[in-house]
This record gives C-alpha cells, structure tokens and sequence, in this order.
C-alpha cells in the first residue's frame, strides 16, 4: 500500500486548506502530492468565470452530446484557453502560477485547459476521471518506476463552488505520487481522502498523484476549471500552437502566449544570456532571426 511506502497517511497529513504560504504549499507539493491554494480567485472572479463557463457549455451542448463530451451525469469543455475570452489570460492567475513556477520552473507552460461539471445525479460515467487515475503516466510516472519521482507536471482546479463530500469533490492517495507506480483504476479507496475547499480556491496536485473524481450526490452541479501546466521541455499530444483560433490569439497577452509557448522564450545562446530584458524587447525581427528565436 502506499500508506506502508511513504510513511504518510490521512492522519498526519496537514490540512491542505490551511497552507498559505508558497514554501508550505511546494513543500506540500512535494511530499504529499497535493496542497490547497485559497483565495485564488476573488468572488467577483468566481461569479464571472462560472458565467463564462455556462455560456461555453451551452454553446457547445448539441455537437458535445453528439460527441459524449457532455451527459447526463458529466459535463466537459476540452481546451477552452481559445474559446472564451474569459480564458484567454485566465490561466495566468497569479497565485497558481506562483505555485506553477515554483515546482516546474519559469518557463512552465500550459498544456490543456478544461471544464469539468459533475451534475447532480447520483451517477458516474465509466471513465472520463471518475476511476482511480494519473494523469499522463507516459511521462509523469513511468520514466520513475524503481527510481526516485521527478515532478513534471501539475493539475490545477479552480473551485467555483465549494467542493465537499457531498458533490463528489475529489479523492486523492496522499504520497501515491512517489510510488512509480500507475494504480489499478478499479481499486478501492483504502489509503484516499477526499479534498474539501471553499470556491475560490484552487487545488493543485502532481500529476502523478492517484486520484479520482467522486460522485455528485448534491441537488447543485460541482463547477470547475482545471488547467494542466508541466514543464516547457515535454512536447506532450496535442499541438497547443494550432488549436488556438486566430481571432483569439490577437485579444492574447504575450504572457499567455508564452505561458501556452506559441511565442517562444528568447534562445540561450551566450550573446542572447548577455541581454537585458529591456534589449530583448527591443530586438528586431532580423535580429530575432540570426539569434534563433524569431517566429514566423
């Protein structure tokens, strides 16, 4: 059992919600797999994004139920970075990326972006999260089995409604991510808590950290955005520098575009590490070109 390798257990892990500093949550982070970001977003913030997220949804409801995106009991949006303007600087909320930046490096990048909605039927779909699971094992934990973990990636999720036991919040195996080892995705909750936080918090865990989407018993849906961020050398599936639109990537700042790395980081050549970040911002075009780095 992973309680028996790790030496952590539920009873003495510290409440994820009482971490407010970023050493406690990197710390956190590492040694337990998870760690609790309150007051992520403000409720003016909250409000809004649930908005934005109720007007994606439902302009994507008749083709998403073709697809199986969206069910009864489950509600999903896949890489919305690019479509709502809502999101397109979203995941640069600074508190996250401070936590981001810490366990993955300065040059983190965003992977994928979604929307995850339990409904309040009492019911789960098969798969679709709701099975013990990691995220990306190709990279997140095989390379590691029989060794020491190294991070590279985090899963994030804001809260928008308080997540609790009742709606289905979800069940994490605090230490699992040290394990090397992919579960078994029909396994029992021996070792798992649930994770409860307050809307507005975000809650971020290694990506090889077991866990598992619960439930929702409640009469409300449990709503979410959940942004995936590792680090800037994995190349990952999905062709991040096509999926956005267009018209979306002109209302971008140049922080998310780097943040999603369709505007690449300057190289590191000698002369390039020699600049200023004010000469940086002042290289032209050509220049950009005999250093490396330019984007055509």
């Amino acid at each position: 059992m992973v309680e028996a390798e790790t030496g952590i257990t539920p009873r003495n892990v510290k409440m994820a919600s009482s971490i407010d500093s970023l050493q406690e949550q990197t710390k956190q982070l590492e040694e337990v797999g998870y760690t609790v970001v309150p007051n992520a977003l403000s409720p003016e913030s909250v409000a809004a994004t649930q908005e934005a997220v109720v007007d994606l949804l439902e302009k994507e409801a008749e083709v998403a139920r073709c697809t199986g995106t969206q069910t009864d009991n489950l509600r999903n949006a896949h890489v919305i970075v690019g479509k709502h303007p809502h999101f397109y600087d979203f995941f640069l909320n600074p508190p996250v990326m401070a936590v981001v930046n810490a366990m993955l490096g300065d040059d983190a990048f965003l992977y994928d972006a979604n929307i995850r909605v339990p409904m309040p039927t009492g019911e789960r779909d098969v798969r679709k999260g709701f099975q013990v699971h990691v995220d990306r094992e190709d990279y997140a934990v095989r390379p590691f089995a029989g060794g020491r973990h190294f991070p590279m990636a985090l899963n994030v999720v804001w809260c928008l409604t308080d997540f609790t036991a009742e709606n289905g919040t979800t069940s994490v195996w605090p230490g699992s991510h040290l394990s090397g080892e992919v579960p078994d995705p029909e396994q029992g909750t021996s070792g798992a808590i649930q994770l409860e936080a307050t809307a507005g918090s975000a809650i971020a865990w290694d990506a090889a950290l077991w866990h598992q989407g619960g439930v929702n018993r409640s009469d409300a849906p449990r709503w979410c955005v959940i942004g995936y961020y590792q680090r800037a050398w994995i190349k990952g599936k999905t062709d991040t520098t096509r999926v956005v639109p267009p018209e979306a990537l002109e209302q971008m700042s140049e922080d998310t575009k780097h943040l999603l790395g369709i505007v690449p980081a300057p190289s590191d050549y000698s002369e390039v590490k020699a600049l200023t970040s004010e000469e940086l911002e002042a290289l032209t075009l050509e220049q950009k070109k005999v250093l490396g780095f330019a984007v055509y």
